[in-house]
């Protein structure tokens, strides 16, 4: 099996046994999307934000201030690992 048959399969499990979707908000200020995705079920992992104010308020409102989740990004440099989701 591919690693990335593996991954799938390992999202497909995680969502038989009753995990939430999860999101990845880009451009994502100060989480309008993400509420919505929020309210809809889903778990927002993480999210990228080139202004630092904005990426701060989305860090409080939607990770409860954790740093990692509250520093501005710029997309065109951010690697997937760098957004620590699992």
């Amino acid at each position: 099996m591919t690693t990335a048959n593996h991954t799938i399969r390992q999202k497909i499990a995680r969502l038989q046994a009753g995990g939430k979707p999860r999101v990845l908000d880009l451009f994502a200020g100060c989480g309008g999307i993400s509420l919505g995705f929020a309210a809809a079920g889903f778990t927002v992992s993480a999210a990228v934000e080139f202004d630092p104010e904005a990426a701060a308020s989305h860090g409080r409102n939607f990770h409860d201030g954790d740093p990692a989740h509250s520093q501005a990004r710029d997309i065109t440099k951010t690697r997937p690992d760098e957004l620590g989701m699992v």
